[in-house]
């Protein structure tokens, strides 16, 4: 039977003994106490995650160490088993000698090879060169197949080859150039084909670029010369650029001609030069020309005449050169008088040679010739050790100077066989001016050359200044003893303010050298002097009057040479040689003490003996 449990009724206002009284605590600080602890346990985890983090970086580091040494050690191995493997082959191939074969070489390293072929030095010819074509054409048939594709390797033809050689050239060549030099007077070439040679030039000529031939052994007469010339150069020439022939030493009464060259048509040929072979020629060729060169050697008319050279230039409107070399014009058209009415106009032409020209037709070719861009032109007659030294030549007229002078320009030379006067400028924009008088005692001052000499001087003022003038050459041997000459000259010299180079050579008399270097004023000429150069023969008394002067103790000269222009093939008996030596160096003793001033002093080697 259920035991009744009595009921307890507590009344809420009564406190029970048992339970315990509520404290009642503010919300805010039940938060802050939340919050509190929320922070520490989130600083507890942020610490750990450190803890853990830096662990790892340490670890990683401590592998990024470890994969670096790996790698290191790595490197060095390989670097060592590198070098040892080098050193494997170097011994391999030095004992059991391996090379690269031939046939392996670049094709650079063969270009270089080939074009040292191509351009063999002027004194490695005929069959020396074949020989080289030859021999690198049959290396390897990888040197053979580049070396027939390449063209330029087979472009310079010797006509002197065996025509077998010349034929294979020709087949594998685009444009050649033909050469023949002159045939040597032995075994080998007397059986020498010339007309075979004639034909392969006449059924090449379509590509060829230059042709430079000397003949003259096999054809030794005119008449032979101008049948081979019109048989094979009278044909078209499309691609010839340079043209060369020369046709001398040969027998005959006549020159060799060639009236129709290359049949009027070779629109690219810029050069041309010729020898000892008579025109006509067609100047239809000469359109874009730039150099022409006629020459002669022999004392046999060239029927040339200067209505016809006036042809050449005015069908040559880029000519740059003209050369003519002892033409013995004859026609009566060549006389002054005859000269063209018009001026020919040459704009591009700035070097003209005029060699063996009668001084009248000179004029004659001057007085009708306009030349803006002149550079240099040169008058002069044969070579001088054609003839005795003191032989003269028929001289330049006054007016032909004159004509020269009125013509010049700052950077023009004229070159006359008895008179240079040259005004040009070299590349550091210094003057020259050389005038030289090299006549015999024909030459005297009632020839009014003295007073042409001078006026060309005087003209300078008006051409450009004195103060321009850096170096002067005076050279004579006449004879004449003018006083005006040499008045005239130390005139110059005092104007001449820039002056570095003063050169005095061979006789001229004392009083005009003393005049030059010692004026009769106070007047100090040259101040900037610092090269002398004086050549007397045979007057060696000049030199101590020089060296006394005053004037070359004003100056400071830097490097002066005294030239001896003496030997013993002079007209001087060798007796006389050493006293004068002697004398001209005890005057020297005598002026300066010492020759210390002097850093230069030439002795010719014939005369070297003497003075030791």
């Amino acid at each position: 039977m259920p035991v009744a449990v009595p009921r307890i009724v507590i009344n809420n206002d009564t406190p029970h003994p048992l339970k315990p009284a509520l404290l009642k605590v503010p919300t805010s600080m039940l938060l802050d106490e939340l919050f509190r602890r929320i922070q520490d346990e989130r600083s507890q985890v942020l610490e750990e995650l450190d803890r853990e983090q830096c662990h790892s970086r340490h670890d990683v580091r401590r592998q990024q160490d470890r994969l670096g040494s790996v790698l290191a050690s790595l490197d060095e191995t390989s670097s060592r088993w590198s070098r040892e493997s080098n050193e494997v082959r170097l011994s391999y191939s030095r004992n059991i000698n391996i090379r690269s074969p031939i046939s392996k070489l670049p094709s650079e390293i063969l270009a270089v090879i080939f074009h040292h072929c191509v351009d063999l030095p002027s004194s490695v010819k005929g069959h020396v060169a074949f020989r080289a074509w030859f021999w690198i054409s049959h290396v390897c048939s990888q040197w053979r197949t580049l070396a027939i594709e390449t063209k330029t390797l087979w472009s310079r033809i010797d006509l002197r080859w065996p025509l077998a050689a010349i034929n294979q050239f020709m087949d594998r060549a685009y444009l050649v150039d033909f050469y023949m030099s002159h045939l040597p007077r032995n075994r080998r070439f007397a059986d020498f084909d010339i007309e075979a040679r004639g034909q392969i030039i006449a059924s090449n000529i379509h590509k060829t670029h230059s042709l430079r031939l000397s003949l003259g052994f096999h054809l030794p007469r005119a008449n032979q010369m101008s049948g081979f010339l019109s048989r094979y150069l009278e044909r078209p020439a499309p691609h010839l650029s340079e043209f060369q022939l020369e046709c001398g030493n040969v027998r005959r009464s006549t020159f060799a001609s060639v009236p129709n060259l290359f049949n009027g048509e070779a629109p690219h040929i810029r050069c041309i030069n010729i020898t000892n072979v008579s025109g006509p020629f067609n100047s239809s060729i000469f359109r874009d020309l730039k150099s022409l060169s006629l020459s002669f050697d022999v004392d046999l008319p060239s029927a040339l005449t200067l209505p016809r050279i006036f042809d050449f230039i005015t069908s040559s409107p880029a000519l740059q050169s003209l050369s003519v070399v002892n033409p013995q014009l004859i026609s009566d058209d060549n006389t002054p008088s005859h000269a063209l009415a018009s001026r020919i106009v040459a704009p591009e032409l700035t070097y003209i040679k005029l060699q063996g020209w009668e001084p009248y037709l000179a004029e004659a070719f001057l007085g009708s010739l306009t030349t803006p861009a002149l550079q240099t032109f040169n008058l002069s007659h044969e070579e001088r050790t054609l003839v005795p030294r003191f032989d003269c030549y028929p001289l330049p007229s006054p007016d032909l100077i004159r004509l020269i002078l009125s013509c010049i320009s700052a950077e023009i030379t004229v070159s006359i066989d008895q008179v240079v006067v040259s005004f040009y400028r070299d590349p550091s924009a210094e003057v020259t001016v050389d005038i030289c008088s090299d006549s015999p005692a024909e030459l005297t001052q009632d020839d009014g050359w003295n007073d042409v000499l001078l006026q060309s001087i005087t003209r300078l003022p008006t051409r450009f200044s004195y103060s321009h003038l850096h170096i002067l050459r005076i050279s004579s041997y006449s004879q004449f003893e003018a006083i005006d000459t040499a008045n005239a000259w130390g005139s110059v010299l005092a104007h001449c303010h820039s002056l570095t180079e003063l050169e005095i050579s061979d006789p001229i008399p004392s009083d005009p050298i003393l005049l030059i270097l010692e004026p009769t004023d106070e007047t100090i000429i040259c101040p900037h002097l610092k090269k002398l150069t004086i050549g007397v023969r045979p007057m060696w008394g000049i030199l101590r009057g020089v060296l006394n002067a005053r004037r070359l103790r004003n100056v400071p000269i830097i490097s002066t040479s005294f030239t001896f222009p003496f030997s013993l093939d002079d007209d001087l008996p060798e007796d006389m040689v050493a006293p004068l030596l002697e004398e001209t160096i005890i005057g020297w003793h005598e002026a300066y003490g010492s020759f210390r001033r002097y850093r230069t002093l030439t002795i010719p080697p014939t005369s070297k003996d003497i003075v030791n």
